[in-house]
């Protein structure tokens, strides 16, 4: 007998005699599927979508309209991986106590597990490693913020997301939860915010375009303590660039000083002059704080390192950048000049 012909009347004993005894004896609890939707902060449509259960079902057995059938209540416990007799209320008390004490922590480490293999599916397109629970919150925020393209996968600190996404405005706020985390539509959002779908595109778009400025992207990557300590090696690896520098400039003196007391100096020892008034120029532009604009249009110009923004600066195409405006470019200007010693101003505006 063949696993689907044991399955079928397995189904047809459940559904006859003693089984069908069972079910109608079954007492549902409402209640607690309410409790793992809110803890696991998990809405119908995706659970839905997960479970094969049709949401208009999922709404009644959650409000306690309709009791579902022994395979749907299989379904809902194997999703929030908790006993069948917790949906019934046949837990013992200690059973329940244990649920409900440690339930939204052994959720979290599932939802990890299941993006693991949420990425094996995407990126290793395994078919013998698919899995069934996955979780697109808050990975689909995350690859958008990131723009990931082909076997590129996503590195995401909760907290730091939460910290990033707490730094936009109220609106911004609640339509990225909305539509990211609680799986609305565009039409949905627009109604509930009584706006315009447009309109809810655009602060969509804008929600994202702040969320990938630096600043914030290091906070989403590393969260709160690893971006707390990077800026600690990053302001470290900055003294021990001015410290060379200290040394290079007191070298130069000191040449030039035995220079004028006519003391030789052989040529192999004499000290190189650096190409560029400072080594400022070999650090990433992500490492200034840049305004978003700025930032995000020194990238789309494809400047990786000041030196990149400063050969633009040079050749008079700083406001030929797409969205670069005057305010813009007074900033990077002014970065250049402060923190690389080039002044390019005059080429720009008038004294």
């Amino acid at each position: 007998m063949t696993e689907k012909e044991m399955r079928a009347e397995m189904t047809e004993k459940m559904l006859s005699g003693e089984g069908r005894a069972y079910l109608d004896a079954i007492t549902w609890k409402s209640d607690r599927l309410q409790w793992l939707l809110k803890e696991s902060e998990t809405r119908n449509k995706k659970l839905s979508e997960v479970t094969g259960i049709r949401e208009s079902s999922l709404k009644m057995y959650e409000s306690g309209w309709a009791k579902p059938g022994l395979g749907a209540i299989i379904k809902l416990a194997d999703y929030f991986h908790v006993p069948v007799d917790f949906l019934l209320g046949r837990c013992s008390e200690r059973e329940d106590n244990e649920i409900f004490e440690h339930f939204a922590d052994y959720f979290m480490v599932l939802r990890d597990a299941s993006y693991d293999a949420y990425l094996i599916n995407k990126y290793a397109g395994d078919d013998y490693i698919k899995s069934d629970k996955v979780f697109s919150w808050p990975y689909n925020l995350v690859e958008n913020v990131y723009r990931v393209e082909g076997n590129e996968a996503v590195e995401c600190s909760l907290d730091g997301l939460k910290e990033a996404i707490s730094t936009l405005t109220d609106r911004e706020q609640r339509i990225v939860y909305m539509r990211y985390r609680e799986d609305m539509t565009l039409d949905e959002i627009a109604a509930e915010e009584q706006v315009g779908r447009e309109r809810v595109r655009q602060i969509l778009a804008k929600a994202c375009r702040k969320l990938r400025h630096p600043t914030r992207i290091r906070l989403i990557q590393y969260g709160i303590a690893g971006t707390e300590k990077l800026r600690e090696l990053r302001d470290r690896e900055r003294e021990i660039v001015v410290r060379e520098q200290e040394l290079d400039d007191r070298e130069a003196a000191i040449a030039e000083r035995e220079k004028a007391q006519g003391v030789p100096v052989p040529e192999k020892e004499k000290p190189a002059k650096p190409d560029e008034p400072l080594s400022n120029l070999r650090h990433e532009i992500e490492d200034y704080d840049l305004s978003v604009r700025s930032y995000n249009c020194l990238k789309r110009a494809g400047c990786k390192t000041m030196e990149d923004v400063a050969k633009v600066a040079e050749s008079g195409g700083l406001l030929r950048i797409r969205n670069m405006g005057r305010r813009s470019a007074e900033e990077v200007l002014g970065v250049l000049k402060e923190k690389c010693g080039l002044d390019y101003s005059a080429l720009y505006f008038a004294a």
